[in-house]
This record gives C-alpha cells, sequence and structure tokens, in this order.
C-alpha cells in the first residue's frame, strides 16, 4: 500500500454504496456496512481501495465492484480529524 494509492475523500460513488448504502441508477444498494462495523461517516481524510477479486482486471480502482457476484477488497479510510484509520477487509 504505497502513499500515492491513497485518495483525498470524499469516497468513489461505487466504495460509498458498499460502505454506506444509498441508490444508484434505481438500484437499491443495502450493503450499509459500515453500520455493521462502527465507521462513521467521514468527510475529512483520505481513503485506499484494493480490489482483490480474482477476476479484477484493474484492482486499484473500483469499477468492476458490483459486476461480479461475490466481493473481495480492502478499504482503509484515514479520518484527520479524529486521527482514526479505519481498515475493513471483505472476503464473500
Amino acid at each position: 500500500m504505497s502513499l500515492e494509492s491513497w485518495q483525498k475523500l470524499p469516497l468513489s460513488e461505487n466504495v460509498h454504496l458498499i460502505i454506506y448504502g444509498g441508490e444508484k441508477d434505481n438500484v437499491g444498494y443495502n450493503y450499509n456496512f459500515a453500520k455493521s462495523f462502527g465507521i462513521p461517516q467521514i468527510k475529512n481524510g483520505y481513503w485506499f481501495f484494493s480490489d482483490r477479486h480474482n477476476k479484477s482486471t484493474s484492482p486499484e480502482k473500483d469499477v468492476d465492484l458490483f459486476e461480479r457476484r461475490s466481493f473481495n477488497f480492502t478499504l482503509a479510510i484515514y479520518d484527520i480529524d479524529t486521527n482514526t484509520l479505519y481498515y475493513f477487509e471483505l472476503d464473500t
């Protein structure tokens, strides 16, 4: 995980949908992993994403996140205001 891999918040749309839930193109995404794992809405910080799925063609991007039947990814979110790192791995 190199420093260049971290991005300034906000999260990308796909990562936001998988972590916090929401709607896109009239489809509801009710995963809301943030609630289950105590990850608050963070406004000031950085994030890192790695798609570890064996069919991923671009591990640093989330473009194929909803194109498969399973999720294998790592997400880290650093909250500058509270100096807290949230680290999340999902393998289904």
